[in-house]
């Protein structure tokens, strides 16, 4: 696959705009290509998966380690692909710039593109994209005006060039038309309208872009696929659907491979079927709370089989608790949960059983990623110790109740085997006993 990085100074730079035009102008183009967005990001993947007609991926050093970071580039079948990095290029893990989207493109040695937009400045861009292209020790082959008038452009690129030994590649306008989710939104977007809206702004953006010039940018990485086979394959059901729909691509490419899978919608569908093991992927259930509660059958099944000792794996906190606003819901556990106003935890993390179980081990230490408004109404017994990543702080997280794992985190499967090796071992014996 031949690969080439987007970046920027900062978050809010236009990033996830640029990536998408540059993805839809190459795809229309003729090209085969994909968008990874960088980091443990939903809803940037999804853009990207839309503007490219790719399914959506992620790369991040942190969730999936190099060798799931390897795994995910050699699992891809495209010719070329983009990736999208976040936040600021040198910004990683707490004050470092570990993990950071620099971290990534050094790892896989490619190069990057830097998003800039210049708010109310001139040449003081100058000394700030010297140092970025300094410390990338030359990584960064060239620079993309964001969010700037037609009128000053010119100007702009004659003074990078002139200073800097670096090209200019064009520039966008402020698409204001160009219809984007809001973060609150989250997963629920309109791809017509977001497709629709993309295409129209397509004409002039070919006209400010050096497409030629970007497309020499690619670099060939030919990656082994180091992926295992496993020697016993269960049934599984992934409870998904527009109300729960955080799945990394990843991870469902993992589940496809070494599982016999079946979706479950927790809207419509009245029975999980015969499965060994559910996986319950998070969303947002928040906003479908009386279709969810309606549906007393799947409630009734879910929560018999896992009293049953069924093994379920959960990233929804909402759908297993006993309510939400009075709505009725699975009741797995013993609180209800509420929407907040401000985000409860954010960040990246380390996550660690506190005691041997079916497929978590005492020892473990996944990094997980975490985001979410929702709490708990009430404290019960917590199963994992969660350590933040940048500063090694400590606290309690997440349940267990019998073979049922509750988790407000993210886990990428891609870079903790391991884990799925776990569950796939814990089936089989399960198989044998029966």
């Amino acid at each position: 696959m031949k690969l080439l990085n987007i970046s920027a100074l900062s978050s809010n730079s236009g990033k996830t705009v640029t990536t998408s035009i540059i993805l839809r102008l190459f795809r229309k183009s003729g090209y085969d290509i994909t968008g990874f967005k960088g980091g443990g990001d939903f809803i940037d993947s999804q853009l990207l998966s839309i503007a490219s007609e790719s399914p959506k991926r992620n790369i991040d050093l942190f969730l999936m380690g190099e060798k799931g970071v390897n795994r995910r580039i050699a699992i891809s079948k495209e010719e070329y692909g983009i990736v999208e990095g976040m936040m600021g290029y040198f910004d990683g893990i707490g004050i470092t710039k570990k993990t950071s989207t620099y971290e990534i493109a050094k790892f896989l040695d490619i190069n990057t593109i830097l998003v800039y937009n210049p708010k109310g400045e001139m040449y003081s861009i100058i000394p700030k994209l010297r140092g970025f292209i300094e410390e990338s020790k030359g990584r960064i082959k060239g620079i993309i005006f964001s969010k700037i008038k037609p009128q000053i452009y010119q100007m702009l690129k004659t003074m990078v060039e002139e200073n800097l030994s670096i090209k200019v590649l064009g520039f966008l306008e402020n698409y204001d038309d160009l219809v984007l989710p809001s973060e609150k939104l989250g997963l629920s977007i309109d791809s017509e309208k977001f497709t629709s809206s993309l295409d129209k702004i397509l004409d002039r953006a070919r006209e400010t872009l050096d497409l030629d010039s970007i497309a020499n940018l690619f670099v060939e990485r030919n990656i082994i696929n180091d992926l295992k086979d496993f020697d016993y394959r269960a049934k599984m059901g992934i409870v998904y659907d527009e109300s729960m729909n955080f799945l990394y691509a990843e991870n469902k490419f993992l589940f496809e491979k070494y599982f016999d899978v079946h979706y479950i919608s927790p809207l419509r569908d009245k029975s999980i079927g015969d499965v060994e093991f559910l996986y319950i992927a998070g969303g947002y259930p928040e906003k479908y709370l009386e279709q969810l509660s309606l549906n007393k059958s799947l409630l009734k099944e879910i929560k018999d089989f896992s009293e049953r000792g069924g093994l379920i794996y959960s990233e929804n906190p909402i759908y297993l608790s006993k309510a939400m606003d009075f709505f009725p819901l699975v009741s797995i556990f013993d609180f209800e949960t509420t929407m907040t106003e401000r985000l409860q935890n954010f960040g990246l993390y380390y996550l660690k059983p506190i005691e041997d179980g079916e497929i978590f081990k005492e020892g473990m230490k996944i990094p997980v990623h975490e985001f979410h408004y929702s709490k708990e109404t009430k404290d019960i017994e917590k199963y994992f110790i969660l350590e933040k990543a940048s500063n090694g702080k400590t606290r309690m997280a997440s349940y267990r109740y019998k073979n049922t794992y509750l988790l407000y985190q993210h886990i990428n499967f891609i870079g903790n085997l391991e884990l799925l090796e776990n569950i796939v071992n814990f089936l089989k014996e399960r198989e044998k006993c029966i």
